[in-house]
């Protein structure tokens, strides 16, 4: 029953730390929380914006990281469960905007955007079961690039793989500036043990990279129902 709401937090923009070393300008950090939410929060110029760590049955919605300020991460999950993050948009430049951490299980990111270089990471440690859901990416590429790696497995090699069973990406859309003509290629790990990938789409053409063996439907297809999250929820309510 603990609620952070209704809230502007600014940091000075320093210069950019190496990965790790950061300042330690980070927002709001969630620990040892049930039953709790963080909603209307803006960010500016944070190394993190929002921290997890050992927190279940919380709903973080409506928060905008923004700034100058290169950040680590912007909202992250580690150690939760049943987490759902809703309506997060990023406008800075995160070295993981979006991202499942070392435990994260069953736990939801949905109807956000990513307006720089996107990345929905998966960063090993045993996060499995996880959905990003009717997320907006927007990937920059120079002129001559083919590929990009939108889904991405961080977090050091003895964590890895980079997720475990049942990692699920639904109605992602994705906006490409720049780039070669023809398909761009979307890479992801290739140790993601049986993701599944509906609905890919965006502005361009894509090819999938992602091992081994996923579970890919809809490629290029805006699926019927905007959000996954939503539809089975409605399904569990009707008593389906």
């Amino acid at each position: 029953n603990v609620s952070i709401s209704d809230l502007n937090i600014t940091f000075p923009n320093g210069i950019r730390m190496p990965h790790h070393v950061e300042d330690g300008f980070n927002a709001i950090y969630l620990m040892n929380l049930f039953d709790s939410f963080v909603s209307n929060v803006k960010i500016t110029d944070a190394d993190s914006g929002i921290i997890t760590d050992d927190i279940a049955n919380v709903t973080v919605s409506d928060v905008t990281t923004t700034g100058d300020h290169y950040a680590h991460y912007t909202v992250h999950m580690g150690s939760v469960f049943n987490v759902l993050a809703q309506r997060i948009r990023v406008e800075n430049q995160a070295e993981h905007p979006l991202s499942f951490n070392t435990y994260a299980v069953k736990s939801v990111y949905k109807d956000s955007e990513v307006l720089d270089t996107a990345r929905l990471d998966q960063h090993s440690g045993a996060n499995h079961h996880n959905l990003f859901d009717n997320i907006t990416a927007h990937i920059q590429l120079g002129e001559d690039d083919t590929s990009f790696k939108l889904f991405d497995g961080g977090g050091a090699g003895y964590w890895k793989p980079s997720h475990g069973r049942h990692s699920s990406f639904y109605n992602i859309n994705v906006q490409v500036e720049g780039g070669a003509e023809g398909p761009i290629t979307l890479t992801g790990p290739q140790d993601g043990v049986e993701a599944t990938i509906m609905g890919v789409h965006g502005n361009r053409d894509f090819d999938i990279s992602y091992a081994p063996e996923p579970f890919i439907e809809g490629q290029g297809v805006v699926p019927k129902h905007p959000s996954l999250y939503e539809y089975q929820r409605a399904q569990r309510l009707s008593g389906k």
